[in-house]
């Protein structure tokens, strides 16, 4: 076992560039039509905020009151301000419903028999990843 592995290592460590000192005819003779050209596509992010037509949780936000942190109302208060400092409610509304989907699997699991979890996870992680970015996300999961 130890002959193989110190041969892999000899093997990728002796690896080194090649460089070709002059180019062949077939080189000299390209022409423009095989090149390739690269379009941007844009595609619809539902994590950010671009218009600034109010959702329909902002609005909801927008016409309760504000009153001190209690039981009652310590979520409302946290999205609040999760808004107020540039998260979008799309996101907010994306990791609220995790744990209601994932109740709903659960339940269709135990009461019905049907099997969800080994698609919804990645799925979920995926989603979160996207919504919150890479570094809160993986803080988020291993939390």
């Amino acid at each position: 076992m130890k002959r193989i592995v110190i041969i892999f290592l000899l093997l990728f460590l002796a690896v080194k560039p090649v460089a070709a000192l002059e180019a062949t005819g077939s080189a000299e003779q390209a022409t423009s039509a095989g090149t390739l050209s690269i379009e941007a596509v844009t595609k619809q992010d539902i994590t950010e905020r671009t218009s600034a037509v109010k959702g329909r949780l902002e609005g909801y936000l927008d016409q309760k009151k504000l009153g001190k942190v209690d039981w009652h109302n310590f979520l409302q208060i946290g999205i609040r301000q999760a808004v107020s400092k540039g998260v979008s409610a799309n996101t907010i509304v994306l990791v609220l419903l995790f744990p209601l989907v994932a109740g709903l699997i659960a339940a269709a699991r135990h009461l019905i028999g049907l099997t969800g979890f080994g698609i919804f996870v990645p799925a979920m992680l995926s989603v979160a990843f996207v919504a919150t970015g890479i570094k809160v996300g993986i803080i988020m999961f291993a939390v």
